[in-house]
């Protein structure tokens, strides 16, 4: 005669076999909580089988073990929705006397063996192919569904509501992992789907009580801001750094200089002979063939919208050469194939293309030669600017030293 094994023994070993995943691998069970002494609720699921309707498909159910388990079955209450036939749709219970483990319930049966037996009882024949309730997208899909218009509720006033509060709250919890949270977050989801449906079909009680849920969500949201507003006026502002100063005085120059002041003159009006603080010495700068003098950085945003389309402008330019080059050659095929077929005429197909291309080609080096000529003069203004610096660094120096002489 064997010993028997005790109650909290033998949950101690169910729960290190849970723990270690020695068990089924479509199957996994763990308390529900770690603090529970009597190791009486337990968290469990269960992998749909595959080759059925309930394929891809993740169970989660809670497990009640009793004081007098394992002598008794364990209670099996579903959370995730399912329609098989030994669970109350209603509740959720799986009932003992239409799956066979627990209807004929042996000491040596444990939460993996109705856990597995349950998988088994949805893969049968006549119970694999019967429509499950939605979960996952399908639940959101069917939620949205709920909350179009119907002939029996008409344009009710809470649908609009209800169809934002549905997207907003399926893009805040999409991301969820942890199994507990899925667990509650399709709960509700389904007492929310039953409640629309009742609500469409015409339910007074029903709408009453959506209608009551939307307006405490609303004034639950306006509470909330209203507190976050106070904490907002409460907390200091935070002190702006140094890179973020930067970013903004860069933010508010560019704004100053988007267009060109009406009294600023030309650039090549320099060098000024008389200043009121130290000269800065311009940089020649050559973009991409454009020259321009930066005084200091960063730099004003009408020279940059300058120096930009007069680069688009050349760069345009240069395309149409090359593809008036590809056109030039099929226009030569054209004129070869008038000569064999007499029916040349003047102008030829070549010469037009030519005509086009010599346009071109004048107009960049015209722009070249300006760039050139400004790059010069640019230059110069450059090298009177050193010239004048030197001179007013000289006179400076000359100033500090006879009034040091003087003090002393």
């Amino acid at each position: 005669m064997s010993a028997t094994v005790p109650r909290n023994f033998r949950l101690l070993e169910e729960l290190e076999k849970g723990e270690k995943g020695l068990g089924a691998e479509a199957c996994s069970y763990g308390l529900a909580d770690g603090e529970d002494m009597m190791m009486s609720n337990w968290n469990g699921t269960i992998l749909g089988p595959p080759h059925s309707v309930h394929e891809n498909r993740i169970y989660s159910v809670n497990i009640h073990c009793g004081p007098d388990y394992p002598d008794n079955p364990p209670t099996i209450q579903f959370v995730s929705r399912v329609n098989i036939p030994c669970v109350d749709q209603q509740s959720g219970k799986v009932d003992p006397s239409k799956l066979p483990c627990l209807a004929q319930w042996k000491r040596s049966n444990t939460m993996e063996t109705v856990l597995i037996e349950l998988r088994r009882y949805m893969a049968l024949p006549q119970h694999k192919k019967i429509a499950q309730p939605p979960e996952g997208l399908a639940l959101y899909r069917a939620l949205l569904r709920q909350c179009s218009p119907s002939a029996a509720a008409g344009d009710a006033p809470w649908r609009d509501d209800t169809e934002f509060l549905v997207k907003q709250r399926f893009r805040r919890y999409k991301n969820l992992q942890s199994p507990s949270q899925i667990a509650n977050a399709l709960k509700a989801g389904y007492k929310a789907l039953d409640l629309l449906d009742r609500a469409d079909k015409g339910s007074e009680p029903d709408s009453h009580k959506l209608t009551t849920i939307l307006s405490q969500a609303r004034s639950f949201k306006e509470q909330y801001a209203a507190e976050q507003r106070k904490l907002a006026e409460t907390i200091p502002p935070k002190p702006v750094s140094p890179r973020q100063a930067r970013k903004e005085q860069t933010i508010r120059f560019e704004q100053e200089t988007s267009r060109k002041h009406p009294d600023a003159s030309s650039i090549l009006d320099r060098p000024r002979l008389s200043l009121s603080g130290k000269r800065k010495v311009p940089v020649l700068v050559n973009a991409r063939g454009v020259p321009f003098l930066r005084i200091k950085k960063p730099q004003p945003r009408n020279l940059s919208g300058v120096i930009r389309s007069k680069l688009e402008k050349r760069w345009n330019r240069i395309v149409t050469r090359d593809r008036l080059h590809v056109e030039l050659l099929f226009a030569k095929d054209e004129d070869s194939w008038d000569h064999l077929t007499r029916t040349s005429e003047k102008p030829t197909w070549a010469e037009e293309v030519k005509l086009c291309l010599d346009d071109v080609y004048e107009k960049i080096r015209e722009t070249d030669r300006q760039n050139r000529e400004l790059a010069e003069n640019m230059w110069k203004v450059v090298l009177e600017e050193r010239e004048l610096a030197k001179q007013e660094d000289e006179q400076r120096r000359l100033e500090q030293s006879a009034l040091q002489d003087k003090t002393t």
